[in-house]
């Protein structure tokens, strides 16, 4: 008997966010069998497979607010991945002081400000304080061009970004997926697992670059012994060679929990079809961000973004330096990706030259000579594979990017005028869900081809994982039995 994926249980009570608590991180409703929704803001929100999302909360709040605290909050405000967000604001706020100071001071909170250009990127994984310094500018750094800057966290935060980010896919594959889709007494048997696993305890306070090297090295040996059946190389040259069909085949001949676990699944997941349109900014250059910015500045367009006249998804699939990108035709295949994103940043830290999907552009940036760090997409893998950056916009603007376990994080932030550098103006948020979970986006679509009945409703459950909000999230009950929230038990680690 094919298995199928479980109807999912209500979590308890006590676990469900609050009316209040909603009000601040959104929520999401899911209606598979639905009609999209036509073109137009009012009739996104009313009609549709996918409806609500999350306040413009970063919007609201940053006005006047000193600039030195703005990091701090926003990642308060974003309790998953708080870590990511701190780091992007940061990033985005000292590229937006580079034209005022022209040169960055010596006790810049977290960026090396050498804006190094070997394509390596990080950030902090929120298991350190918000005030700890990742970087220091050297004494008697020429002044720079903010105009044609890249500013990258040091190697420190990008040995924090590749644990975190890891660390993330491990507990969603193990703890969350098996407690969300069910697959019988290997979900059980998976989760068992983490007992004794390096994946229930974060760095520790003062982890310096090899510390953290020694302790993914070890987190690498352990799931290649006791997930992978020693066969973790075998399982990323077959992805390589034929994405989640041939991974999945090769899962299907190995004898371990996790293995067992996914091989349950992949029969019903893998009939869950999706478009395929990855998101792909980082691959376009420092013009594609003059773009983005004013997009991101417009009213609302944080809430229902596009991206050349579409709508793409994000997440470990799109990562700008992947060595290859596969079509991601169905479910199975999106959540095939978070293991391989697991496997690959447990990787020593190493490039292979460009990428094959997506070739080198004219360099835009500061150091001649270098490939363009943001349009250039040379394959990496371990601290090397997650890209992270911020550069000055042409308005004097500060816009970050950090790739995260869910995908891509955007911020965008202008200081007053006339506050020399002391006070925001204005700053926007754009994370991987308001992409993923977009009422017209790659997402809704495969919303809309299920049937408004029992099954459609475990087909939304598989796929809503599969794209990861980090919002609540629940599937309409008229089509089903009422389901659970995928991310309200899971609020406090990201």
């Amino acid at each position: 008997m094919t298995p199928e994926l479980s109807p999912l249980r209500p979590p308890a009570a006590a676990r469900q966010p609050s009316a209040t608590l909603q009000s601040l991180i959104g929520a999401l409703h899911l209606r598979p069998g639905t009609t999209l929704a036509p073109h137009g803001a009012a009739a996104l929100d009313a009609e549709g497979p996918i409806h609500g999302g999350r306040p413009a909360l970063a919007s609201r709040l940053a006005a006047g607010r000193p600039a030195d605290d703005w990091p701090a909050l926003v990642g308060r405000l974003h309790s998953l991945c708080s870590g990511a967000h701190t780091l992007a604001a940061t990033l985005a706020l000292q590229a937006a002081r580079a034209g005022i100071h022209h040169r960055l001071q010596d006790d810049v909170n977290g960026l090396d400000a050498m804006g190094s250009m070997d394509g390596t990127d990080g950030t902090d994984d929120g298991d350190r304080p918000a005030g700890h310094a990742i970087a220091r500018l050297p004494a008697g750094l020429p002044a720079v061009d903010p105009r044609r800057h890249v500013w990258r966290p040091d190697a420190l935060a990008r040995q924090h970004l590749t644990w975190s980010t890891a660390r993330e896919q491990a507990l969603r594959l193990a703890h969350d997926g098996p407690a969300r889709l069910g697959g019988g007494p290997a979900a059980a048997e998976l989760t068992r697992s983490l007992h004794g696993s390096p994946w229930l305890h974060p760095l520790a306070e003062g982890a310096d670059v090899g510390s953290c090297q020694a302790r993914r090295a070890e987190a690498a040996a352990w799931v290649d012994a006791h997930w992978c059946g020693g066969r973790s190389a075998d399982w990323l040259a077959a992805w390589d060679d034929g994405g989640g069909p041939a991974l999945a085949a090769q899962l299907s001949c190995a004898d371990t929990p996790l293995a067992r676990w996914l091989t349950a699944l992949w029969p019903a997941l893998s009939r869950l079809a999706t478009p395929h349109r990855p998101l792909d900014l980082l691959d376009h250059g420092r013009l594609a961000f003059e773009r983005l910015g004013r997009d991101l500045a417009t009213p609302g367009w944080t809430r229902r973004p596009q991206w050349q006249q579409t709508v793409p998804d994000t997440g470990p699939w799109s990562r700008h330096h992947a060595p290859r990108r596969h079509r991601m035709a169905e479910a199975g295949s999106r959540l095939l990706a978070r293991l391989v994103d697991l496997l690959q940043l447990l990787q020593p830290d190493i490039h292979l030259g460009s990428a094959p999907s997506a070739p080198p552009v004219a360099h835009t940036g500061a150091n001649s000579g270098h490939e363009d760090p943001i349009g250039s997409a040379p394959a990496a893998f371990g601290a090397a594979r997650l890209a992270c950056g911020a550069v000055q916009l042409d308005d004097g603007a500060g816009l970050a990017w950090v790739e995260t376990a869910r995908g891509l994080l955007l911020h965008r932030l202008r200081l007053a005028a006339g506050s020399g550098g002391r006070h925001l103006a204005e700053a926007q948020v754009l994370a991987p869900t308001e992409w993923n979970f977009h009422p017209r986006g790659t997402l809704a679509q495969a919303l809309c081809e299920l049937p408004a009945s029992a099954e459609g409703a475990r087909g939304a459950q598989g796929l809503a994982f599969a794209y990861d909000p980090c919002m609540p999230c629940t599937i309409d009950p008229a089509a089903g039995p009422p389901t659970a929230d995928p991310t309200s038990e899971e609020i406090r680690h990201a």
